[in-house]
């Protein structure tokens, strides 16, 4: 039998082991002398060398074959007795320590029939390699030029600035008044009340830039550095600022809708609308795919529900941000494939905010009522000669008065 028909011969059952058992292609060596392919799903031989020596020709270089299964098995994290199928007629005395058979076009060893049932069609035809079907392509989106301040993408330093501007505020506001939640409501934070009785829906947003601890400013700025520098490179800096204040919103109006009358503050809501938006971002590249990948993805995720359920934290704050986010992602996402995905999403995100503001108008539950830090915000805003700012302390006093029923 010539080398010619021999290499034919092993490409053939290369391809029946790949299309058939999707075995997949790990190393072939110089001029077609060995193949090797491996399934880890197979339980029997989930490694399989292709040779076109006779059995006996291969007493000489067992050890090195071995070797090399040991080798991969172990780099495989798999338990594997080789199957080392030479296709050649010749026979030849078997090495105990792997499992060694024959196949040829004329001749298939039974081991080998009774193992893979159809294996005597592999060399009936001859395959076509281009229907070999390709790895799956990537989707790559082309970076977004940004301009940056310090390294960091412009979009993403001036919130830090802006979350680092009101944070100073309300903290000199709430020392001088001796109460740094009363501020934190002056310069925006989330309060029930306010959105109630006079219609501030504007803190629904705002609150993603107001905090009042250091440490909670510090946690969600560094948050922020990191998934800013990473989505707002990867899909722009509107599509990242559109992300984060639906996120916000949603985080917010879950909130509104489930819960009573709160103080809250915070990016966290945004923060896991772009964990959910890169989240997305890993599936659409297929980065996902990669283990290491994956498993960072899980270790985050696990984290942050973690945080989540902590006291004093708002899980549905968070929750209604992630579930935004990924609307998001998959509205805005260029994957060819996800068309109807992506439609489907986009029905969604407006579905959700259309429900969302249904329930909010039948969610009015303001309790508890803090009369006293409302009368703290009014008498401090009272105090500033600014006529646009007393305008809005006689508008907000006179929406509390007919909402207490006063």
């Amino acid at each position: 039998m010539s080398v010619i028909s021999v290499n034919k011969e092993m490409l053939q059952l290369m391809h029946y082991f790949m299309f058939h058992h999707q075995y997949q292609l790990i190393k072939m060596g110089a001029s077609y002398d060995e193949i090797w392919l491996t399934n880890p799903k197979k339980v029997d031989h989930p490694i399989i060398r292709l040779s076109p020596k006779s059995i006996d020709e291969s007493y000489f270089e067992i050890q090195r074959v071995l070797t090399t299964h040991d080798s991969l098995a172990q780099s495989l994290n798999l338990q594997s007795t080789l199957l080392d199928i030479h296709v050649n007629q010749q026979a030849g005395e078997s090495d105990e320590r792997c499992v060694q058979v024959n196949a040829t076009s004329t001749f298939v060893d039974p081991y080998l029939s009774d193992l893979f049932k159809g294996i005597v069609s592999a060399f009936m035809s001859t395959p076509d390699f281009d229907q070999v079907k390709q790895p799956k392509k990537t989707t790559r989106r082309k970076k977004v030029k940004v301009k940056t301040i310090f390294n960091v993408p412009i979009l993403t330093f001036s919130m830090l600035v802006i979350m680092v501007v009101i944070f100073t505020l309300i903290n000199i506001v709430g020392r001088m008044i001796n109460d740094p939640y009363a501020a934190s409501i002056i310069f925006g934070a989330y309060y029930k009340t306010f959105i109630v009785a006079h219609f501030e829906i504007h803190r629904l947003l705002t609150v993603g830039f107001v905090h009042i601890s250091a440490t909670h400013l510090l946690m969600n700025g560094f948050a922020l550095l990191n998934l800013g520098r990473l989505v707002e490179k990867e899909v722009g800096s509107l599509k990242m600022f559109l992300t984060f204040v639906l996120s916000v919103i949603s985080g917010s109006l879950f909130v509104f809708v489930a819960q009573g009358n709160i103080l809250l503050v915070g990016a966290s809501a945004g923060l896991f609308g772009l964990l959910g938006l890169v989240v997305v971002l890993a599936f659409e590249s297929g980065s996902i795919r990669n283990p290491a990948v994956r498993m960072n993805f899980i270790n985050i995720l696990l984290i942050n529900v973690f945080i989540s359920l902590l006291p004093g934290v708002s899980f549905l704050g968070h929750l209604g941000g992630f579930v935004a986010g990924v609307l998001v992602g998959l509205s805005i996402s260029i994957k060819k494939t996800w068309l109807g995905l992506r439609q489907n999403a986009q029905m969604a995100l407006l579905f959700l905010f259309m429900a969302l503001g249904f329930l909010a108008f039948q969610g009015t539950d303001t309790t508890p009522i803090y009369i006293t830090t409302d009368q703290r915000v009014i008498n401090t805003l009272s105090s500033i000669p600014f006529e646009p700012i007393q305008w809005y302390v006689r508008s907000l006093a006179q929406a509390l008065l007919r909402f207490y029923g006063g």
